[in-house]
């Protein structure tokens, strides 16, 4: 009774430019009986595409430029899935919830709070939409302004009782994370300096900053910055930021993050969680990862794993090859003698300003380099 469900599906009205070129690469291999053949003549389309449009600077040849060459760089297990399933129905929200309704079931929100944010549309959009009070109308309307194409939205039987209701405490009840890195380091700044306003760039991008002036803060978005690979209850946080200004008491702290955590979170600048994260900081002398983490290394082409937060993660050939072997038997050592073979055996390659390293120990040497 009082579960819930997740349902990921594309959406309306994003989907509707999206469309035409998943009908250009039906129509064009429909000629074609196998999926690899399939998948090989869209590819073709899309840079048909690409060519036909060169040089135009109306709307609908930008739009189809730049999504011919998001899709060519796609691998080929997502253009059959996405693109060439036989079955892909698109929905308005507010007729996805419809049809929700008919079976009982309403509306808890998204997997992403930040894209349930009002205050993150555009400063009129936002007014427009705090008057409207019914959700279901508010996220439609949502959906026309960002041209929304995908959604994933969580669902309970109807006549549970829900609380959407957030207290800037609430935050405390969870563990909080967020990938930003200062524009200056620490010892290069007086975090007292009231007049001193500091960016932190977030998500690797300097384009994309949260800045403050406040003593306080700055101190929370250092300590931050300096954990932004694990997260952090908020008693933690508190004691480890008051720590970087002297004489500061943990009230301060406590109320600055709380005055401006939930904006940060419903921004989607920090990340919570509710459950203590899997995982260790320290490295054992036999380190083990997941058997996911293995078979993907082992049985897929992609250059990324999933790490015990469910995010993707980046890795380099010589990260995949080693962490096939990271089984909880071999010793680091034990690994990197493993990845010499394949390389002594010519399927890896090292290389070294702009020279293939032949030499046994010289290679060994570059392993400790880019693993």
């Amino acid at each position: 009774d009082n579960g819930m469900v997740y349902i990921s599906y594309n959406t309306l009205p994003g989907w509707n430019m999206v469309r035409s070129l998943r009908d250009m690469m039906l129509f064009h291999s429909s000629g074609f009986q196998s999926d690899q053949e399939k998948i090989n003549q869209s590819r073709l389309l899309l840079e048909f595409i690409k060519d036909s449009t060169e040089g135009s600077k109306t709307p609908y040849a930008e739009f189809l430029r730049t999504e011919s060459q998001l899709l060519a760089n796609q691998p080929d297990h997502y253009l059959r899935h996405e693109h060439l399933e036989d079955n892909n129905v698109q929905f308005y929200f507010s007729d996805f919830m419809a049809k929700a309704a008919a079976h009982s079931l309403q509306y808890v929100g998204d997997s992403s709070l930040a894209s349930m944010f009002v205050g993150n549309l555009p400063k009129k959009a936002a007014e427009k939409l705090s008057e409207v009070k019914d959700i279901i109308r508010v996220e439609q309307y949502m959906d026309y302004v960002t041209n929304r194409r995908f959604r994933s939205s969580i669902l309970c039987k109807s006549g549970v009782q829900i609380n959407r209701s957030l207290g800037l405490g609430d935050v405390e009840k969870f563990f909080v994370n967020m990938k930003c890195e200062p524009e200056k380091p620490l010892s290069e700044v007086s975090l007292e300096d009231s007049l001193e306003t500091l960016k932190f760039f977030f998500g690797g991008s300097k384009d994309v900053s949260v800045s403050s002036s406040s003593p306080f803060m700055k101190a929370i978005l250092y300590t931050l910055s300096e954990n932004s690979d694990s997260y952090m209850k908020a008693e933690e946080l508190y004691k480890e930021s008051a720590k970087k200004i002297k004489g500061c008491k943990l009230e301060d702290i406590k109320t600055d993050f709380l005055n401006n955590a939930m904006r940060l979170i419903l921004s989607g600048y920090i990340n919570i969680r509710s459950d203590e994260p899997k995982g260790s900081k320290t490295v054992s002398d036999k380190p083990k990862v997941s058997d996911l983490v293995r078979a993907q290394c082992i049985y897929t082409k992609g250059l990324w794993v999933s790490n015990q937060r469910h995010e993707r993660l980046g890795i380099n050939i010589f990260d995949k090859v080693a962490l096939r072997y990271l089984d909880g038997k071999n010793t680091l050592e034990d690994v990197k003698k493993l990845v010499l073979d394949h390389i002594l055996s010519g399927e890896l390659t090292v290389n070294k300003d702009g020279r293939k390293l032949e030499n046994k120990e010289e290679i060994l040497t570059e392993l400790d380099v880019v693993m």
